[in-house]
């Protein structure tokens, strides 16, 4: 038996199939009778949509609509979506997207019912219809009915009324099923045989006679009668409902009857026709299924596995608690909807791929599935058992599954790859190997490690294969350490050298192993120590070497541990304490320094680390004396204990020699400084007797106290020039001087570059005049003012420039360049002049240095200019330097910041 449950015109219909029939095929009339649908006595063509909007259901008053009305059958089939549907039944208009949309909004809720009028032409002509949808549950998206209305026979005239109760009338008399028709007062028009047969009345005693004081049981006539009044008062009546019947002798049969109407002109239901089928048996036979469906249902509903059971287009039918616990939803909100409405796209196109690959192959298949219950978010891994599922006639229904937990099963297996993931790890990383030897049968089980270790590329051994492999000094030792374990369980632990089967070279194996009398078997390990004892072996050389080294050190070596006592000390630094190398390791080092307290050397201890420090302190020795010491100290840990390794050195005698070169520094320092303020005093008091040479000099040879002749005019002009140098040189002295005794200080101004450049040109030009130089400045536009000492400032680039035009030929050339360079000013002074050696570049800068080389009488002078360029350009925080080459000139730069 099948059975679908519907909600239409708000009474529940009971689509209900024996035997082989499916819901999906199209009931025809055959050989004057009707299959066992009852929605094909409906005269309203029915279809019933999935939530996707998919085909499910037709009946055959649809089918019978398309075929007279010229649509495609085939369109309306199974399977097939609504809207290619629609299309063929109003065209691919405006009307079909409206109908389309209508659905729509009653499948996702929003809407509650959807009516459409149109029209179609069959044999008749033109006749109008009504297409109704509404939703068959609550949830949504949810599954819809859509009823066709003939509006035509709705307005039938009162012939052709009598004509269609006429033609229903031998439709009910041909048909083995029970059939009546009633008024609009229940009483009964017409019965056929088959009623008559079941129930043993005559026609005559039931005939114009009230139905429900003939054919129903006193107990349920006031439920029926006030179902009937009412259906009669609102037109509107249950296409299809069960009911008791009783016949003549007294007994009650169950009816399921189908149910259609007559109305008059006003739409009032004029007379009612059933049609029904003794179903007596069936319900008996149901109530035994129920039983037996409860109990299938309480089996399935407490295993622990998951069941389910979906359609072939994977829309749900049934599930239990556990799979709700999946889907974090109850029974009735996952019917009806598939795996799309639940989990993430990626898994239902999982869940569909198996279950289409299942229904393909016909039988049931096995998967392993990772999951995730929605309830409480806990992992499960599933094994399914997916199985086709088909009716009495071998059609593919669906797919039932079944899902076992086997997340402990998985968890241990994936376990168990871990650890052996992890022993294969340890055992590569580790560098050995594990063996297993059968006693009783002889047989060697190894792992890779093992067989990678012995060279071996077969993985068959026996025991003798095993005792051929160490060198031969070795196999009686071995085999009596097998011997004693096995026979007396004393250790196995033993080291041997064997040749690598692959390579012939020579390998340090150490092997552990234990007997298990149980089995008769030896399992044990082996570790290639190859590299181990060569790296012990250079251990020990190098440790060997680093004691000679230490002992033939000419500095004391002491290591003291984190309590400041010594461990170990070389001879050297016995001998510059004074102790033995045995005292000293009964000694802690504030034994022996005076400079600091133990609290403070414990604290040194504390924060030493490997970066090493460096510091001086001083040392008793034993005999009472004190020695100077340089102590080059850092940490290190050893078997987690802190060590302290100092390299000592006796600096007694450099300590010495830095006092008497300090003292004679400081003596040096204040010669210095009595030679400056010498210096100062007597360039002031050579200043005054100058100024009166140079200007009586200047009024000689203006010429106003009288005319000269050429030879006194010449001898004039003779002692202008020489004092003018003098005094030059007494300015520049008195100025290095105040520089030296640090007397010196800055006048900082805001003031423009530009402004103050021209002025140092103004200076210089008659001097570039006088030698034919070419003066060329370049001045970086945007240059902003500069806060500096203008006097010193002016004072750099003078004695820059006018020492480029001296030290250039005639029709040479003279650059001045300013530029920002960060947040500094750069100046160059460029000359195409004499040019200096490298090797005499360093000679620049210092007092009183001249480059003999290249000073003439043309080009004497004091020495101080340059050195006073730097100190200036040090004052401000800046620096000079300089570039050049023989005979292709000079560059002169110096850079001072703007603030």
């Amino acid at each position: 038996m099948f059975s679908k449950t519907y909600k239409y015109n708000n009474y529940i219909i009971s689509i209900k199939k024996y035997g082989s029939y499916m819901p999906s095929q199209t009931d025809t009339f055959l050989n004057g009778q009707l299959k066992a649908d009852p929605m094909d006595l409906l005269e309203d063509g029915i279809i019933i949509l999935s939530s996707a909007g998919v085909i499910t259901y037709i009946n055959g008053s649809w089918t019978e609509f398309a075929l007279k009305h010229s649509l495609d059958i085939a369109g309306f089939s199974e399977g097939n979506h609504f809207l290619d549907a629609c299309m063929d039944l109003t065209g691919k208009g405006e009307e079909a997207f409206s109908i389309g949309q209508g659905i729509r909004d009653v499948i996702e809720g929003r809407s509650e019912a959807f009516k459409f009028k149109y029209r179609s032409t069959g044999p008749t002509g033109d006749c109008w219809f009504i297409l109704k949808a509404q939703p068959l549950s609550k949830n949504h998206p949810a599954s819809v009915i859509l009823q066709n209305v003939n509006v035509n026979k709705l307005e039938m005239k009162e012939p052709e009324k009598k004509g269609y109760e006429n033609y229903l009338s031998s439709v009910l008399n041909n048909l083995q099923l029970a059939g009546v028709m009633l008024d609009a007062n229940a009483n009964i028009i017409f019965c056929n045989d088959h009623l008559l047969d079941l129930t043993g009345w005559n026609r005559e005693e039931v005939l114009h006679n009230n139905w429900f004081d003939i054919f129903l049981p006193a107990e349920i006539v006031p439920e029926v009668k006030h179902v009937f009044i009412r259906t009669i008062e609102t037109a509107d009546f249950p296409s299809y409902h069960e009911n008791e019947i009783v016949t003549k002798d007294g007994n009650k049969r169950v009816i399921a009857w189908t149910n259609t109407v007559l109305k008059d002109g006003s739409g009032r239901i004029s007379s009612i026709t059933s049609v029904g089928e003794d179903i007596t048996d069936l319900k008996l036979t149901e109530r035994s299924l129920l039983n037996s469906k409860g109990q299938l249902r309480t089996l399935v509903d407490t295993i622990p596995d998951l069941v389910w059971l979906k359609d072939r287009n994977g829309v749900y039918l049934m599930c239990n608690p556990k799979f709700e616990r999946f889907f974090g939803a109850k029974e009735e909100e996952i019917v009806g909807n598939t795996d799309y409405d639940f989990v993430e796209k990626d898994l239902a196109d999982l869940f569909t791929l198996n279950d289409r690959k299942t229904m393909d192959a016909g039988k049931p298949s096995v998967n392993e599935e990772e999951i995730f219950f929605a309830d409480d978010g806990h992992r499960e891994f599933l094994e399914t058992i997916k199985s086709p599922m088909y009716d009495s006639n071998g059609h593919l229904i669906g797919v039932l599954g079944v899902g076992r937990d086997i997340t402990r099963h998985k968890l241990a297996e994936e376990e168990l790859q871990r650890r052996e993931m992890q022993l294969r790890t340890a055992q590569k990383v580790g560098g050995f190997g594990s063996w297993e030897i059968d006693l009783s049968s002889g047989k060697v089980d190894a792992s890779e490690q093992a067989f990678l270790i012995y060279g071996f590329e077969t993985k068959q051994l026996t025991i003798k294969d095993i005792q051929a492999i160490p060198l031969p000094e070795y196999r009686s030792m071995l085999d009596t350490a097998l011997r004693d374990l096995v026979s007396s369980k004393k250790t196995y632990d033993v080291h041997f050298r064997i040749i690598r089967q692959n390579d012939s070279s020579v390998r340090d194996i150490h092997s552990v192993a234990e007997y298990f009398a149980e089995r008769n078997v030896v399992i044990g390990t082996i570790q290639d120590i190859t590299d181990r004892k060569q790296a012990e072996d250079r251990l020990a050389e190098e440790a060997a070497r680093r004691r000679i080294l230490i002992e033939q050190s000419k500095d004391g070596i002491v290591i003291l541990d984190q309590n400041g006592k010594v461990c170990e000390a070389n001879q050297r630094y016995a001998e510059m304490l004074g102790y033995s190398p045995e005292e000293l390791l009964t000694l802690h080092m504030w034994d022996w320094d005076i400079h600091y307290t133990k609290e403070q050397l414990l604290e040194m201890i504390r924060l030493a680390d490997n970066r090493g420090v460096i510091h001086e302190t001083t040392h008793r020795r034993k005999d009472g004396t004190f020695i100077n010491v340089e102590i080059s100290g850092n940490a290190a840990f050893f078997g987690g204990k802190k060590l302290i390794f100092c390299v000592c050195r006796d600096i007694t005698e450099r300590k010495q020699a830095e006092e008497i070169l300090l003292n004679a520094k400081i003596a040096a320092e204040d010669a210095n400084r009595s030679k400056g303020e010498f210096l100062a005093t007597m360039s002031h008091e050579l200043r005054t007797p100058l100024n009166s040479i140079i200007g009586f000099s200047d009024i000689l040879l203006e010429g106003t106290a009288g005319s000269l002749n050429e030879k006194q005019a010449r001898y004039i002009d003779h002692i202008l020039k020489g004092g003018r140098h003098l005094l030059e040189l007494i300015n520049d002295i008195l100025d290095f001087s105040k520089a030296e005794a640090g007397k010196m200080e800055l006048d900082r101004e805001l003031f423009s570059i530009y402004d103050a450049i021209e002025e140092i040109k103004a200076l210089i030009s008659p001097l570039a005049f006088k030698k034919n130089i070419e003066l060329d400045i370049k001045i970086e536009s945007g240059l902003e003012n500069i806060s500096a000492d203008k006097i010193k400032f002016k004072q750099i680039l003078y004695n820059l420039t006018s020492n480029a035009i001296k030290f250039t030929p005639d029709k040479g050339y003279v650059g001045i360049t300013a530029q920002r360079f960060d947040n500094m000013l750069q100046i160059s002074v460029i000359d195409t002049g004499i040019g200096i050696a490298t090797k005499d570049l360093g000679k620049l800068f210092q007092p009183f240095k001249q480059l003999n080389s290249y000073m003439t009488r043309e080009h004497q002078g004091t020495g101080l200019g340059l050195v006073l360029v730097k100190k200036y350009a040090e004052m401000h925080g800046g620096s000079v330097w300089v570039e050049s080459e023989v005979g292709k000139g000079s560059i002169f730069t110096f850079r001072i910041p703007y603030r």
